[in-house]
């Protein structure tokens, strides 16, 4: 498997996080980050939690991406 461009600020990599999507050039991982959004916390405490090795882009982009894997039309 090879690394794998999500989008600009998201890839899944086989050597990082055994392939789970994390954001480019950390070991920062989407899914840490979107339970954090769940649970309503600000973004900005969000990248200060991570001493802003994300940016408010990056984590607008998980949002979104994250909406598209359900946005699907079931038929």
């Amino acid at each position: 498997m090879k690394r794998i461009k999500l989008g600009r600020h998201v890839v899944s990599d086989p050597r990082i996080c055994h392939g789970s999507p994390t954001f480019v050039g950390t070991r920062i991982m989407v899914a840490q980050v979107l339970e954090m959004v769940a649970d309503s916390t600000p973004w900005e405490e969000i990248i200060a939690e991570y001493d802003g090795a994300i940016s408010r882009a990056a984590i607008a982009e998980t949002v979104r991406l994250a909406g598209r894997s359900f946005s699907k039309k079931c038929r």
